[in-house]
């Protein structure tokens, strides 16, 4: 039987959508930033505080199942109108959802989507980022011209059943070699918070800190945007949220916000007080994390994209980032070589926050 293919637009959330977002997420193997509860919180924290963008979720079904959900959003500026995944700033990985059986049994529709996208109306140029070489876009596109990023992405899979062979044998010596430092100074002490009560006093100590360690390395200052900063208290006093903390005599020194999710730990928001530098208290709550995490059954612990010396140093994975302009008009083309422009402030350091700044 020909699958008969169609395409309809969502420009919100709806039951409706989140029922068929629910279930080709089970289908997709997607992280937590296509999660229906990840974007959910996105929306209603950043997306509708934003008059220049609008959702543009592009649903496709086969004989009026769905089939890909394709969630976009549409920015204009200066007459231009663009398309980008949803999530940014804060997706570390962008994706679409779909049923990867589906095909797999049916490749030639693969084919019919990218000729709806590439010859959308009203869209001057379809910018991709942050897509990682294992997710559903890019095996739906085929590789479609899709560029290598500057930078990686980085993960710790339980290989060995033994923890102690999965952690660098000098980061844990290292690491255990402060922990003694520290331990001499007071009663030092690992914690998961489980109630609003500790999530709300690591979520102080993350906006405090960070926003100090951001404003000193001159790095774009998230926190100084509230509509930002609430998305990350939502974020992170929902279900998938993990967040912990050390603390030494009972005072916080270092902190974690990620998420658990699918039986993988993503490492997000790290942060520490400055004032104890010089024990690395952020090396002791990733150690303790490490091992907490892959002792309660963690089976992946994703230290996401950036090429840190650290994510290199522990991570016994490590993917390729991708991204792409897709010009759709002559507009699209004076965007996308401003794009160029834009993204080499990003290799001057005292121009980086700038950058960030005209983005975001």
């Amino acid at each position: 039987m020909l699958s008969k293919i169609e395409f309809k637009t969502c420009v919100d959330f709806s039951v409706k959508l989140g029922l068929e977002w629910s279930y080709l997420a089970d289908l997709s193997a997607v992280t937590i930033f296509q999660s229906y509860s990840w974007q959910s919180i996105w929306n209603e924290s950043i997306n509708k505080n934003n008059l220049k963008n609008s959702l543009f979720i592009i649903n496709v079904y086969s004989n009026k199942k769905i089939i890909a959900i394709l969630p976009f959003e549409r920015k204009q500026s200066l007459n231009f109108k663009t398309l980008s995944f949803t999530g940014h700033p804060f997706a570390d990985y962008c994706d679409c959802l779909i049923d990867k059986s589906f095909f797999e049994t049916n490749p030639e529709i693969k084919n019919t989507i990218k000729n709806y996208i590439f010859n959308l109306k009203n869209i001057d140029l379809i910018f991709f980022k942050n897509i990682s070489e294992n997710n559903n876009i890019y095996y739906l596109f085929g590789k479609y011209k899709f560029k290598k990023d500057s930078f990686c992405s980085y993960q710790l899979l339980r290989k060995e059943e033994n923890i102690n062979d999965l952690i660098k044998k000098k980061f844990a010596s290292d690491t255990k070699r402060q922990i003694k430092r520290l331990s001499l100074v007071g009663r030092l002490s690992y914690k998961i918070a489980n109630d609003i009560s500790d999530k709300n006093k690591i979520f102080k100590f993350f906006v405090d800190n960070k926003h100090k360690q951001l404003a000193d390395t001159n790095n774009w200052n998230y926190l100084e945007n509230n509509i930002y900063k609430k998305f990350l208290y939502n974020l992170f006093i929902s279900n998938n949220a993990h967040l912990s903390s050390l603390s030494l005599n009972g005072q916080i020194i270092a902190v974690h916000m990620g998420n658990y999710f699918k039986k993988t730990m993503l490492y997000l928001f790290p942060v520490y007080d400055n004032n104890f530098s010089k024990y690395s208290p952020g090396n002791i709550l990733l150690y303790e994390l490490i091992k907490d995490f892959f002792s309660t059954g963690g089976e992946e612990f994703d230290f996401t994209t950036g090429d840190e010396s650290y994510k290199i140093k522990l991570s016994n994975i490590k993917n390729n980032m991708y991204y792409q302009n897709i010009e759709l008009t002559y507009k699209g083309k004076i965007i996308s070589k401003i794009l160029i422009i834009l993204n080499s402030f990003k290799k001057i350091n005292w121009l980086r926050s700038t950058y960030n700044k005209l983005k975001y």
